[in-house]
This record gives structure tokens, C-alpha cells and sequence, in this order.
């Protein structure tokens, strides 16, 4: 982390059930939410690429068209850290950064949506892309969050996080 912003609590109304044909009557599903949010804050990410089996091309071409991407600031999907209502913008980092030295303890954060294949909870459809091509599945979506804190102004994730969602949407890691 960067810089550290300052914090902001937000009291949210959402519905528990899943609208279908029926209407839903709102008083009688509501749920409140409490979030805590870090707003106008300046992050350094570092990642490591893997390549899906499927990805037949050398990697050095896969991240080639990431920096470009980067530094046009183009995305397939709005990029989001922790909630996808709030988007994260960004750019190529500027070398000349200093970290922030801050330990905070964030809670629990929303790792990844999972997207699990099953005929017996065929509550959605979604895409699912392999060797041969881009296909839909019928599935349900299981949430994934992991106890997140900042250490001297790092966040990382735990060892196995992707592991994990990669074995229960049955991709075989």
C-alpha cells in the first residue's frame, strides 16, 4: 500500500432471495449489510502469470499484451479489489514510491466468485473456456473469502487460495 486514504462505513439494503417469475416482496426479504471501505487509496500489485492449459502461445506473448493493455489502461473486466461495486482504477506503477508502513487488521475479503459446475443446483448458466473453446454450463456460485490484513503495508494472499477455487470449480490444478 501506498497511501492509506481514510475509511468510510456504508449501511446497505440488499434482498436475500433471487428474483424469479414471482415478485419479491422486499420488507419481507431485506438484509442489511455494514461495509467498510478504504476510499482514495494507492496500491502496488504483484503478480505472477499462469497460463491455462489451453493457452497454446509462448508467455512472453500473454504478457506482452498485458503491459499494453496496462499502459492503455484496458481491461476484459473492471478490475475491483475485494467488492466488484467498488471498481479499482490504475495504471503502471511509478518506481519512485515509498510503501506505507501500516498494520490493520481489514477482516474478512471476497477472494473470487467461484463458478461450479452441477446438474443437481443448476441455479445459473455460465461461460466456462477450455481447449475446446468457450461453452455453457449449468452450475451455482459458491463466494471464497480469506482473513485479510495489512502487514507493514502488505497484503498478501494465503498460500492455496487459488488452488482452492481452481478445485471446486473442477478445473484440475
Amino acid at each position: 500500500m501506498i497511501a492509506f486514504g481514510h475509511q468510510t462505513t456504508i449501511l446497505r439494503n440488499e434482498i436475500s432471495d433471487r428474483q424469479e417469475q414471482a415478485p419479491i416482496r422486499v420488507e419481507d426479504s431485506r438484509q442489511w449489510r455494514m461495509s467498510l471501505v478504504l476510499r482514495n487509496v494507492a496500491y502496488v500489485i504483484r503478480a505472477d502469470m499462469v497460463l491455462w492449459p489451453h493457452a497454446t502461445d509462448p508467455i512472453a506473448k500473454y504478457s506482452s499484451q498485458f503491459n499494453r493493455r496496462l499502459v492503455r489502461g484496458q481491461y476484459h473486466h473492471v478490475p475491483y479489489l475485494g467488492v466488484r461495486e467498488f471498481d479499482a482504477h490504475f495504471s503502471p506503477a511509478d518506481h519512485d514510491f515509498q510503501i506505507a508502513e501500516i498494520d490493520l487488521d481489514l477482516g474478512s475479503m471476497l477472494f473470487e466468485i467461484a463458478y461450479v459446475p452441477s446438474e443437481e443446483r443448476a441455479e445459473m448458466t455460465f461461460m466456462r473456456h477450455g481447449r475446446s473453446g468457450a461453452r455453457r454450463v449449468q452450475g451455482y456460485a459458491e463466494t471464497l473469502f480469506f482473513p485479510a490484513s495489512l502487514e507493514q503495508g502488505r497484503l498478501r494472499l494465503p498460500d492455496g487460495l487459488y488452488d482452492q477455487l481452481y478445485r471446486i470449480e473442477g478445473r484440475g490444478v
